[in-house]
């Protein structure tokens, strides 16, 4: 476990001098106020306690400085910042990992931690679109947008039972935020989910295949937890 540094930062300090350019962007963490969910706190509080309590760090930046930035920033609807807590008790919304695989860090702090996990959230810059990012698809992680963005996985509860998913490539440019040119519409898989009691998720993934060739989970279908 990584201890955690406590520093109080005030109004005209220096926070930072000197910025290098990477290819990501590294998130700033501002551990001052608790997160709007507090489901998945167990999967990730035990590895990254950060995670627990971020908030938006536009919001401790002041004027005019505020404004130039935001300018600059492909979001353009609150919170500007973005979110990762988009866990909704009872509802398919959310960040999940795949059972017995360690939760966030994964097992045996495996270089590839990201197998396991399973997120279904609006997509960081526009968030009328839904997406679906899971670690492990036909080998390798995947980043899909569901056609249609229905239904809306926050309404998505255990009510509804077996759920579909078409899953398309994303065509949300990241620089500008706008749909990416010449960007097909073409169904690459198939997602089947079922909300379960205990914080639990039924999953099962169909590559190559379409709505009208998926009817039901097969023995290959997994369980998350959050």
């Amino acid at each position: 476990m990584i201890p955690l540094s406590v520093m109080v930062i005030c109004s005209g300090q220096t926070l930072v001098q000197h910025f290098v350019m990477l290819q990501k962007p590294i998130p700033c963490s501002f551990l001052i106020s608790g997160t709007r969910s507090s489901v998945s706190r167990g999967c990730i509080s035990s590895w990254a306690r950060w995670k627990v309590h971020t908030v938006d760090p536009f919001d401790y930046v002041a004027e005019p400085l505020r404004a130039k930035l935001l300018a600059l920033n492909p979001r353009k609807v609150e919170p500007f910042g973005g979110r990762i807590d988009y866990n909704i008790d009872g509802r398919l919304v959310g960040n999940l990992y795949r059972e017995k695989t360690g939760g966030y860090a994964g097992l045996n702090r495996r270089i590839d931690y990201w197998v396991g996990h399973l997120a279904i959230v609006p997509h960081y810059i526009d968030p009328t679109q839904v997406i679906v990012s899971v670690g492990e698809f036909e080998g390798r992680p995947r980043q899909f947008q569901v056609k249609g963005n229905s239904p809306d996985p926050a309404k998505v509860s255990k009510t509804d039972g077996v759920v579909k998913y078409e899953l398309i490539s994303l065509k949300i440019d990241d620089k500008s935020g706008k749909s990416l040119l010449g960007f097909r519409e073409q169904v690459l898989g198939i997602m089947l989910v079922q909300v379960l009691d205990g914080q639990q998720l039924r999953v099962e993934f169909f590559p190559g295949k379409t709505a009208g060739d998926v009817a039901e989970f097969t023995r290959s279908a997994l369980t998350y937890e959050r």
